[in-house]
C-alpha cells in the first residue's frame, strides 16, 4: 500500500475513544470499530473485505471522510484510479464538499498508470517526482543510472545536480539533437544549466539560439540580460529576435516590449498573421496586464484559426480567467480531436482551479489532458 496514513487516522480514532465490548456504542464509536477492521482488512491485502466494510461505514454513515477513504483505497487495487474515482464521486453526491487528500490519491493513481504509456510516461515522472512520489523517484534513479533519457529529464526537473549536468554533457556529444536537450534544460530551474545555454546564444544556427534565448527566460537567467538585448538587433533573425524579447519579457526587463508591440500589430488586417500575432500577445501577456495585448487576444477569440482561438485563450487565464474558461469550453466541442485535446489541456494546466473541472478533464479520452489534470491537482493539493 502506498498510503497508510488513513488506517492511523482509523486507529488513533478507535484509541482516543478507548471504549470496550462491554460498553454501550455511539454512533461514533460504531464508525471508528468498522474503520479499524476495514483499514485491518486493506492492509492485510483483502480489499473485498475492505471494501464491503466501507460501504457498511457509507451505508450508516454517508458523510463519512474515512469511509470514502478505505472505499477508494479498497476499490483502487479492483478497478484502478477511474473505478476508485467513480466511487469518490458517488460518496461526494450526498456532501457539498470536496475532499481534496481523497482526490490527490486518485490522482497520483492516474499520474502512475501513465507512467505505462511511452506518450505519457515522461511528464508523468515529472509531475510524481514533484509531488515527492518515492516510488517514482526510485524508478527514474534507477533508470538514469543505465543512461535512459526519459527518466534523467524527470529528474532534471526537479534540480536532481547529477541529472542536470548528464543533460549538458549529451548536449555536447550530440548536437544534432540540441533541441531537445534545450528543452530539457529550460524545466530543471537548474544554474547549472545557464552557462551552456548562454554559449548557444553565439550559435550560427538561428534555430538554436532562438531556443536557448527562450530556455534561459524560462529558467529564469538574469545573468542572461546583456546578451539578449544584443539578440534584439535588427541584424538578427525575426525567431532570434522574437525568442530574446520574450525571455527578456519574463525576466522583467521591458527592452524587447518596443518589437513585440510591433508584431503584434503587423498584418492586424491579414488572417494569415493570427498566429504570429496571438504569439506576441501571450509574449507580451508576461510583462503584466495591459489593453493593448488582451484586446488583441480577446478579438483573436473569434479568429477561424481554431488553435489560435486556445493560445488566445491560454494568455488571457491569468488576467481574465472567466472569458478564456468560456472559449475552451466551447472549443472542447470543437470538430477537430487535436484540438479538442489541446483546449483540454490548457483548461486543466493553465485555467481550471476547482475540482469539479479537473475531475471531469480526468475522464478526458486524451491521455495529455487526463495527465494535466492529475498533476493539477497534485499541484494545488500540496
Amino acid at each position: 500500500m502506498r498510503n497508510v496514513s488513513s488506517l492511523v487516522v482509523a486507529l488513533s480514532i478507535v484509541a482516543s475513544i478507548g471504549v470496550t465490548a462491554q460498553q454501550p456504542q455511539s454512533p461514533s464509536t460504531q464508525e471508528a470499530l468498522l474503520l479499524a477492521q476495514g483499514f485491518g482488512y486493506l492492509s492485510s491485502g483483502d480489499v473485498a473485505r475492505a471494501a464491503a466494510v466501507a460501504g457498511q461505514v457509507l451505508a450508516q454513515f454517508p458523510l463519512s471522510e474515512a469511509g470514502a477513504a478505505l472505499a477508494v483505497a479498497a476499490e483502487l487495487p479492483r478497478s484502478g484510479w477511474t473505478g476508485a474515482l467513480s466511487t469518490y464521486e458517488q460518496w461526494l453526491a450526498a456532501r457539498k464538499a470536496e475532499d481534496p487528500y481523497i482526490l490527490r490519491r486518485v490522482a497520483r493513481a492516474c499520474l502512475h498508470d501513465a507512467l505505462g504509456n511511452v506518450g505519457t510516461r515522461p511528464r508523468a515522472l515529472e509531475a510524481l517526482i514533484a509531488d515527492g512520489d518515492q516510488e517514482a523517484i526510485a524508478e527514474a534513479s534507477a533508470g538514469a543510472a543505465a543512461g535512459k533519457f526519459t527518466e534523467t529529464q524527470a529528474l532534471a526537473t526537479s534540480g536532481d545536480e547529477k541529472a542536470v549536468k548528464a543533460i549538458i554533457a549529451q548536449m555536447d556529444a550530440m548536437p544534432q539533437a540540441r533541441a531537445t536537450f534545450i528543452d530539457a534544460l529550460s524545466r530543471t530551474h537548474s544554474k547549472l544549466a545557464v552557462p551552456p545555454l548562454m554559449k548557444l546564444l553565439d550559435d550560427q544556427d538561428f534555430a538554436t539560439k532562438a531556443r536557448a534565448a527562450d530556455a534561459l527566460g524560462k529558467l529564469g537567467a538574469r545573468d542572461a540580460i546583456d546578451k539578449l538585448r544584443g539578440l534584439l538587433d535588427d541584424k538578427q533573425q525575426f525567431s532570434v529576435r522574437f525568442s530574446a524579447a520574450e525571455a527578456l519579457a519574463r525576466l522583467g526587463d521591458t527592452s524587447g516590449v518596443a518589437f513585440l508591440r510591433t508584431t503584434l500589430d503587423t498584418n492586424a488586417s491579414n488572417p494569415a498573421a493570427s498566429l504570429l500575432r496571438v504569439q506576441a500577445a501571450a509574449a507580451l501577456a508576461l510583462t503584466g496586464p495591459d489593453s493593448g495585448w488582451m484586446d488583441t487576444s480577446r478579438a483573436l477569440l473569434n479568429d477561424p484559426q481554431s488553435h489560435v482561438r486556445v493560445l488566445a485563450a491560454q494568455s488571457l487565464a491569468p488576467y481574465d480567467n472567466a472569458t478564456a474558461r468560456a472559449s475552451l469550453d466551447a472549443l472542447l466541442n470543437d470538430p477537430n480531436p487535436a484540438i479538442r485535446q489541446l483546449a483540454a489541456q490548457v483548461l486543466a494546466k493553465d485555467v481550471a482551479g476547482d475540482f469539479a473541472t479537473l475531475r471531469s478533464l480526468m475522464r478526458s479520452t486524451d491521455g495529455e489532458a487526463r495527465l494535466s489534470a492529475a498533476s493539477r491537482i497534485l499541484e494545488i493539493t500540496r
